[in-house]
């Protein structure tokens, strides 16, 4: 899966990304001993906010929000630390010296070294603040350049990469104090969630290792954008069609 590549439909990109997660659970009626989970299977008790606690997957989502197309998908244990998700990030969207990215994401993601990770990358990290937000002010604007820039290949362009650093910690500092204007762009990818789970059957699977979970979610998730995004292109409202399509199956 790590080398598909999704073909969609002409809409222009932007630079701004959403990431998230969400939970698929596993169906285990055929498994009816749940201990057995943990010693077998690598899908394991995560708690869901609409079903509580159950069995599953968190699958993390990293989508372009100008056009809803798929970026990367991972699945990862609930023990995973948040800096692996934002290693996702930086591994599609980060550079050294290439265009300037924000990537929107909500309180799950926080932490400091998401934040600083992330800015040396040139991304801007609009990422909901658990906490101490004085705090977290004084680590961002503390933020040091990025090492490998130290190298000669950067030294003619040397200043102009810590201008764009200065302008990045003042986007990330506006950003997350003004984290909930930007609730209505991180809703779209709830709805390609809610699409994907209600047209294309992710909704209880039977596979119960996440090597081969992955195709499943991933292809499911793919079939969810390009929906979005045939929405997009005949100015079509996505969760409207969700609703009347609901209980049928693509």
């Amino acid at each position: 899966m790590d080398r598909m590549i999704f073909r969609n439909l002409k809409v222009k990109e932007g630079e701004i990304y959403v990431l998230d997660t969400f939970i698929v659970p596993v169906d285990l009626n055929k498994r009816r001993n749940g201990k057995k989970i943990a010693q077998e299977f690598d899908a394991e008790f995560v708690f869901d906010s609409l079903k509580g606690t159950t069995v599953g997957y968190i699958v993390a989502v990293l989508i372009n929000l100008s056009n809803l197309s798929l970026v990367d998908v991972r699945i990862f244990s609930k023990k995973t630390s948040k800096v692996k998700a934002d290693e996702m990030v930086i591994s599609n969207l980060g550079t050294l010296n290439g265009k300037i990215k924000a990537v929107i994401a909500d309180a799950g993601f926080s932490c400091y070294k998401v934040y600083e990770m992330s800015m040396s990358y040139r991304i801007i990290p609009i990422v909901k603040p658990k906490n101490n937000l004085k705090k977290l002010e004084r680590v961002i604007k503390a933020m040091l350049v990025n090492f490998d820039w130290l190298n000669s290949r950067y030294s003619s362009v040397f200043d102009d990469l810590v201008k764009d650093l200065n302008e990045i910690i003042k986007t990330t500092l506006q950003a997350i104090n003004d984290y909930e204007d930007f609730a209505e762009m991180r809703a779209e990818i709830e709805i390609l969630f809610k699409a994907t789970k209600a047209l294309f059957g992710l909704k209880d699977l039977h596979i119960y290792y996440r090597d081969l979970a992955i195709p499943r979610v991933t292809m499911c998730l793919y079939a969810g954008s390009l929906f979005m995004q045939f929405c997009i292109e005949n100015g079509l409202k996505a969760d409207v069609i969700i609703e009347h399509l609901r209980g049928r199956r693509l």
